[in-house]
């Protein structure tokens, strides 16, 4: 038997009895999601204008300090890039921190997105 958490900011996990939970594509409903893209954004301190951005595309490491596609205006962020196989959305899910608690949102789905392509 499977059970739906809706999670306050949109993302939706499914479980069933042979996966502990699933991320369900935002557009479509599917449970078939491929990441495509991390990225990692640790901040120095809380509220710190300066840090670390790590992106994981692939094989492919990347490392600067762009903080700009942070999704947390005050502390670390998480943006993992999906590729649906049941439609052609790109969905985007974030991980947050705020005010000591974690937050899941989709920051966006779009087809064509150059950004989330997999290349």
């Amino acid at each position: 038997m499977s059970q739906d958490l809706a999670f306050p900011l949109g993302a939706t996990i499914v479980g069933y009895p042979w996966v502990p939970s699933a991320v369900v594509c935002p557009s479509c409903s599917g449970t078939n999601l491929h990441h495509t893209r991390v990225d990692v954004f640790d901040l120095a301190h809380e509220d710190a204008p300066t840090g670390v951005h790590v992106t994981i595309r692939g094989t492919q490491l990347h490392v600067d300090t762009d903080l700009t596609a942070n999704p947390s205006a005050r502390r670390h962020g998480l943006r993992i890039v999906f590729r649906c196989e049941t439609c052609p959305a790109r969905p985007v899910l974030t991980l947050i921190q705020h005010k000591g608690r974690t937050e899941m949102q989709w920051e966006r789905y779009c087809e064509g997105d150059e950004d989330t392509s997999d290349d």
